[in-house]
């Protein structure tokens, strides 16, 4: 089995080269310092239409999701958005534009779920038990539709205007293409590129990402979801921030 590294930091590169060594000799290890390179080697075999079409569709991402270069390391937050975000990119570059607009609208929705679930309302000491959302709001937030979900963030003011419209146009694409059967397809390549950058930038926005004095910060609220998360007894808890 061949594993592939891809990483600008060649200190980085041979750490994970000795981590997946150590695992078995069946493992070949190659790795690479740009994306580019990487993506040749693995298409040394394929014909040259195919290639550069790869190439192409590769580059047509290139600069939306730079932002995401670090993520918060907890297991929720990895297994429903930055996951499914890098299966969304996968699936472009394949082509297969309908799942990049499917799970882009996945991710949504869990930045959705999540924005109440940090706040007040969600959690802490004031938390609305779902008992209190459902006799409040006719159903606990997580299983209201996520035109509702949106309404309600606004509503409490847990999103902006931007934000909620950055929200509706990507469940715009996504329903258009998964719910609609008149919908045509010539434009969806364009689209999948759309609903993953709005995908980003609101994963971008409701974690709070960004770098100040050569470190990593995320909003408070979700670093006390994290903590919150972590064991109550045991070793140190990990660090909440680690590249993506």
């Amino acid at each position: 089995m061949d594993i592939v590294i891809v990483d600008d930091q060649p200190s980085a590169r041979t750490m994970l080269r000795h981590i997946v060594q150590d695992i078995g000799p069946q493992l070949d290890v190659y790795d690479f310092g740009e994306p580019d390179t990487a993506l040749a080697w693995f298409c040394q075999t394929l014909s040259a239409p195919i290639l550069e079409a790869l190439r192409g569709r590769y580059k047509a991402l290139m600069g939306v999701d730079h932002q995401m270069a670090i993520f918060p390391v907890e297991p929720v937050l990895l297994e429903k958005v930055l996951y499914p975000l890098h299966q969304a990119k996968v699936a472009f570059v394949l082509g297969h534009e309908l799942g990049c607009i499917a799970l882009s609208g996945m991710v949504a929705e869990m930045l959705a779920t999540l924005r109440f679930q940090i706040s007040p309302f969600g959690s802490g000491q004031q938390a609305l038990s779902k008992g209190r959302q459902t006799r409040l709001f006719g159903r606990d937030f997580e299983e209201m539709e996520h035109s509702r979900r949106l309404g309600l963030l606004e509503l409490l003011g847990l999103i902006d205007l931007a934000t909620g419209d950055e929200f509706k146009e990507l469940s715009s694409i996504r329903n258009r293409y998964l719910h609609r059967l008149s919908h045509p397809h010539k434009e969806m390549s364009d689209d999948a590129r759309r609903a993953y950058e709005l995908a980003v930038g609101l994963a971008f926005k409701i974690l709070g990402i960004g770098l100040k004095d050569r470190r990593a910060t995320i909003a408070p609220e979700v670093l006390a979801y994290i903590r919150s998360s972590q064991p109550a007894a045991g070793g140190s808890p990990p660090s909440p921030a680690a590249p993506a």
